[in-house]
Order: structure tokens, then sequence, then C-alpha cells
């Protein structure tokens, strides 16, 4: 039950506050939200913890928008951790999750991972006051998941159905077949039939038991994907303009092609892009380039206005979106823009837009990729479908004419509901 504002959230407050009482040197605090998020994720990642606390704590105090506060109690959360408060940072936990913090953010990030070794009790407890039991899927990914394959509930209950007879059935078939073992069956009854009634029986229960099974792990397996790709869908990406749309909002309108790698591997293959630029645009495709490492950047390294606190642990209500390892991109009008492109081209406004929240990308990449640093060298591509899901993906990058030849123009009247300008 979401309790925003009430007598539990106070209580959050109160004990945040507590936490932080007490300090003997005085700490600068923003007047935003916002700002005290950025300054709590640049403590954090430098080691001050309780500073993180402390201005984590103050941007819940101002107040902010939905996302400010949700990334507030999150990272409140995270600093908890590390401060050895596991008991606290369960309960800034479920404010961040009743702002609609994906559950798949806990699972995955290293922060949480002594809360979720040390209090698994408490964490499974949230995992089932939130998500269910159902190994912790959303209503989405279990609505997409069933729409791609309508009959497997049907399938999974006769299976079940079955099972359950046939166990009903070896009540009565199991005593018949002692009788006949020791003797003791009776003369009406034929001791070749018992014997067939129980193999019988035995091999439905069996065969239904582990075709139950099958269906099962498949559709915990096609879960996952959806479940995958329901998180990708959240991610941001930034247009030239500098507005920002989730991959979701994307949907039937472009086709994201996500490219992951080292700064070395990502920029040689933009500009073999730019070759094929033309045919891209026909087909809807527009390039979001991840530099694996980016969000490792030390703030001080970044220039002046660029300093979001993006490379911190946890995330931020936005956080710097780096194009390489070391140079942020540039804000404004040229953001996006692939080099020697005129002011006026559009076509260069949907050609390439830049991933925001440059760390929650990387975890999701490193996610798909089962760590993605140990092929950083080879890269990573990932093509979505107009509809969302992953179209193609695999080690390496796509070989530009194949990947044209692959895919469809798209009619103009899709090719008309231009969002990236």
């Amino acid at each position: 039950m979401v309790d925003r504002g009430g007598a539990r959230e106070r209580a959050v407050r109160e004990s945040l506050a507590a936490g932080v009482k007490g300090r003997e040197e005085p700490l600068e605090v923003p007047g935003t939200a916002e700002g005290c998020v950025e300054a709590g994720l640049a403590a954090f990642q430098g080691g001050r913890a309780a500073d993180a606390r402390t201005l984590f704590a103050a941007a819940i105090e101002v107040g902010g928008t939905e996302e400010e506060l949700q990334a507030a109690y999150y990272n409140a959360a995270c600093a908890e951790v590390k401060l050895g408060n596991g008991g606290g940072a369960v309960a800034l936990l479920r404010e961040a999750l009743d702002r609609d913090l994906p559950f798949s953010v806990l699972l995955e990030d290293p922060d949480l991972a002594p809360l979720r070794a040390g209090q698994a009790t408490e964490f499974e407890a949230l995992r089932a006051e939130y998500v269910g039991k159902d190994g912790g899927f959303s209503r989405e990914a279990k609505l997409r998941s069933e729409a791609k394959d309508p009959f497997r509930g049907a399938r999974l209950a006769a299976y079940l159905v079955a099972a359950v007879a046939s166990s009903l059935a070896l009540t009565t078939t199991l005593p018949s077949a002692v009788a006949a073992l020791t003797g003791a069956l009776q003369e009406s009854q034929d001791a070749s039939k018992v014997w067939i009634n129980l193999a019988v029986n035995l091999g439905v229960g069996v065969g239904a038991g582990a075709l139950y099974t099958v269906e099962r792990r498949g559709q915990v397996k096609d879960l996952g994907i959806v479940s995958r790709e329901e998180t990708l869908a959240k991610l941001k990406v930034r247009a030239r303009d500098g507005r920002l749309f989730s991959l979701e909002e994307l949907r039937f309108k472009y086709r994201p092609l996500i490219l992951a790698g080292t700064r070395k591997v990502l920029d040689r293959e933009l500009k073999k892009a730019e070759t094929y630029r033309a045919d891209l645009l026909k087909r809807g495709l527009v390039i979001v380039p991840v530099y694996l490492g980016a969000s490792k950047v030390e703030l001080s390294q970044l220039p002046e206005g660029s300093r979001k606190a993006g490379g911190a642990a946890g995330f931020g209500v936005g956080g710097y979106d780096a194009a390489s390892p070391t140079v942020a991109q540039p804000a404004g009008k040229d953001r996006g823009v692939p080099e020697g492109a005129k002011d006026g081209d559009k076509d260069a406004l949907r050609f390439r837009v830049e991933p925001h929240d440059q760390v929650s990308w990387e975890n999701w990449i490193e996610g798909e990729a089962d760590g993605a640093k140990a092929w950083a060298g080879a890269g990573l591509y990932v093509k979505l479908k107009l509809e969302g899901s992953v179209d193609a993906s695999g080690q390496g990058i796509p070989d530009w004419p194949g990947l044209v030849a692959a895919t469809p123009e798209m009619s103009e009247t899709l090719r008309s509901k231009i969002l990236l300008q």
C-alpha cells in the first residue's frame, strides 16, 4: 500500500534525520532537491557515505519532483547500507518503490549486495510486497509474455490437470498392484489389467509433470527476456535539442540500434555508419552509442556544466551524458550531431541520440552481456523492433550493409512521425 505523506513516510524522514544529527563539521547543502541528490552522489562516489546520507536527507526535506524524491530515497538507502544500517535502508527502499522505482534495480545494484545477502528475509519480504512471488516480474512483462504465446496458459492448465488426474488414479491402482504382488488380488480382478493401468497412470503423470516443468521453464525464460526489454524501455535518450525520450516513447516510430563498446570501437563504427545514414533513416534506425566506462569518469575531469554525478554509485535525477570515457558531450543544439552536419540538417537530429543516465545504461548493457568488461574491445549491438522487442543482438558490431538489407523501409506515414527534432 502506498503511504506517501502518511505516518510511514514521516517515520522514515525522522529516522533519516536522526541519523545525520551530531555532525561536527558543517556541510554545504544546495537549496534544491536535484542539487542535493547530485552533491550526495558525488559524496558517495568519494567514499563519504555519511555526507551522502545527509545530502539525500536534505533532498527529501526540501521536496521536489517524484523522480527527484525517488532518486533521493533510493540513494539514501544505498548510503545506509554502506553505513551498516540495513533496517533503515529497507524503509527507504519502500519509499523509492512507491515512486515507481523498478524492483529490478534493487536486484542488480552492487551497492545493495550486502543487504541482499545479510538481510535476505527482509529483502524477500520487500520483493513479495512489491512484485509478488511469481519471479518478481512486472504486470507489463507478464502481459507481453502472454501476448507472445497466448495458448501457454491453456497448455500449463492441461498438463496440471493431467498430472493431478493421474495422481488420483494412482490412489486406486497402487493398492491393487500391491495386492497383485502379495497374492491377495481378488479373483474378479485381472492382474495384467492392474499392471497396465498402473503403467498408464504413471506414464501420464510423469509425462504431464515433465511437460509442465519444461513449459514453465520456458515461461520463466520468456518473462526474463520481456522483463529486460521493459527495463530497457524505461531508459531515456537525449535528442539534439535537449529533450528526453524513453525508448518506450519511440515505439512504432523508430528502431533504436544500441551500440556499446570502447571509445575506439564506437568512434570507428560511427564513422562507418555515416556512409549509410540515408539508408538507416529510411528504415527508422536511430543509433544510441553507449561508451562503456563513461560512468566511471572522475567528476573533476569533466568540463564545468557537465558534472551531473552520473558516475556515482546508485543513480541520479539525470546523470551527465558522456559520449566517451573522457569527454562529455556539448550542451545545447550541438549535442548528438554527427561531425560535419549542418545546423539545419534534420537527418542529423534523427540519426543519433545520446544515452541519458549513463550508469543505468551501462548496468543494462552489462546485464545483457553477462559482464560487458570482458568483451568491451569487441563491442555489443542490440537492435530493437518498432514495437520495442529485441530484433537482433550479439557481440561485435553489426555489418552495416547486411543491416540495411535485412531491415525493411518504413512507410511514409510512420516516417512522418518525427519526435527527435
